[in-house]
């Protein structure tokens, strides 16, 4: 299933956040569930890839449970209709993301990041199931396009 908006759902969040300024974290494999490890230690990134990762971790994490959770019901949708339903709050819900603890002086949330959403799909890919959101970021030209893989709970 596909989605694209008429336009590109906008993020109006000031105070913007490079994707280059991300901070180190451990790289997580969120297919298998667990921490990536080369010869026995955990692996780190940051910038680019951390905020990619911080995209994963929010989509994945149940917005019920947790106030920094995205997850909505685009995992269990079984009509376009309803793909595009979900992923239309889903677009909403990362341009407009602010967490908490967010100052002026530190920002947090992914809406400080993500530009704009251009596209929400879903693909399969290596026996798996992703969903591709296509977006822009500040620090980043063009467009980039994050794999998110869908939960196998």
């Amino acid at each position: 299933m596909k989605w694209v908006p008429k336009s590109p759902i906008k993020s109006f969040v000031p105070k913007r956040l490079n994707v280059l300024d991300y901070r180190t974290t451990w790289k997580f494999d969120f297919i298998v569930c667990e921490f990536v490890m080369d010869n026995g230690r955990r692996v780190e990134i940051e910038g680019f890839d951390s905020f990619k990762q911080k995209v994963v971790k929010f989509v994945l994490t149940d917005k019920k449970r947790f106030s920094y959770g995205l997850m909505n019901d685009i995992f269990n949708v079984e009509t376009q209709e309803r793909f595009d339903i979900e992923a239309e709050k889903l677009a909403n819900d990362l341009v407009s993301q602010v967490l908490s603890d967010s100052t002026s002086a530190s920002p947090n949330g992914l809406g400080h990041t993500v530009e704009e959403i251009e596209c929400i799909e879903t693909i399969q890919k290596d026996g798996h199931k992703f969903l591709l959101i296509t977006m822009k970021a500040t620090g980043v030209s063009g467009s980039l396009i994050v794999e998110v893989p869908f939960p196998t709970f």
